[in-house]
């Protein structure tokens, strides 16, 4: 069985042949793509067969993992028991690349980050997962700044635990909804602003968490200007698309998305990072496996 994304406009076809072959030849149970390439080119070749053994496998099991039944490809590649291997295929041309993306533009309409449990998908959708995620590691800070903060749903969870929180995005017309959606909300603030240029002070916030951003931006300015704002040993958590090939993203609001190495390279500049976590697909990660389509940098700030 072949499996791909249906909100995805195109799948690499070329790969994937390759792929059926190499299952049939080698009796895999489940073959893949590399868990960094670009999402939009995936697809998945299952044994239908370990499907049927991996639904009694998970029969009872917590709830949590009912996001197995989102991707099951997880579950599969966790248990010895089954025989799974990852494809990489040859690397697309630049000319290919620029076609996706300039074909991107008419069909995709950006997917608002933040938009708040009214459109999550309990076991298969990372949106809120980032904040679920940053949630662990956020020491009760007095003041945090959610930049790039859309909707607001992220900005309401932080302030929860938060003192007090600061949601900042460029969008006007996004600032104006998330103010009037949660006005009733005493220890959040919501404004319009630049995140490679922020209207605070040097050393102004205990934290600072920006998920999925700094691939719109020029990436030195804005790490420095995340410095620029967190107090001393305060605390940063970023997320971005994890991408192999991310030099031309087919994603046409992208400006680049990076390699594992290449953003902990560059964040490593401003910051000390202190956990790498690898988001396979929604909800899914391993904590010794940093490999994934998105990349979570919990970090610190230390001169």
């Amino acid at each position: 069985m072949l499996r791909v994304d249906g909100l995805n406009f195109c799948v690499d076809t070329k790969s994937i042949s390759k792929m059926l072959q190499i299952t049939k030849e080698k009796q895999l149970d489940l073959m893949k793509f590399k868990d960094d390439w670009p999402p939009i080119f995936c697809g998945d070749i299952y044994r239908v067969g370990a499907l049927r053994k991996m639904i009694n496998d998970i029969d009872g099991l917590d709830s949590a993992d009912a996001r197995y039944h989102v991707h099951p490809k997880y579950y599969l590649l966790s248990d010895k028991r089954y025989k799974c291997a990852r494809y990489t295929p040859e690397m697309y041309s630049d000319e290919m690349l620029n076609t996706h993306r300039l074909s991107a533009k008419t069909v995709y309409k950006e997917r608002e980050l933040g938009g708040g449990e009214q459109y999550a998908i309990s076991a298969g959708d990372a949106l809120s997962f980032h904040y679920k995620l940053a949630l662990d590691y956020l020491k009760n800070p007095a003041k945090v700044l959610d930049i790039a903060c859309g909707l607001g749903y992220g900005t309401a969870m932080l302030a929860d635990v938060c003192r007090e929180v600061v949601g900042a995005d460029i969008d006007p017309a996004v600032i104006a909804m998330s103010s009037n959606k949660y006005r009733s909300l005493n220890n959040v603030n919501f404004l319009t602003a630049d995140c490679e240029n922020l209207p605070f002070d040097d050393n102004h916030f205990d934290a600072v968490v920006s998920f999925e951003t700094i691939e719109h931006v020029d990436g030195d300015r804005y790490l420095s200007e995340m410095h620029r704002v967190i107090s001393q040993g305060g605390s940063f958590i970023l997320s971005s698309p994890q991408n192999a090939i991310g030099h031309i993203p087919v994603n046409p609001w992208h400006v680049v998305e990076y390699t594992l190495e290449n953003l902990k390279k560059m964040v490593s500049k401003y910051f000390i990072i202190d956990k790498v976590i690898g988001l396979k697909q929604g909800t899914i990660y391993f904590n010794n496996d940093p490999i994934g389509t998105n990349t979570v940098l919990i970090c610190h700030k230390s001169d």
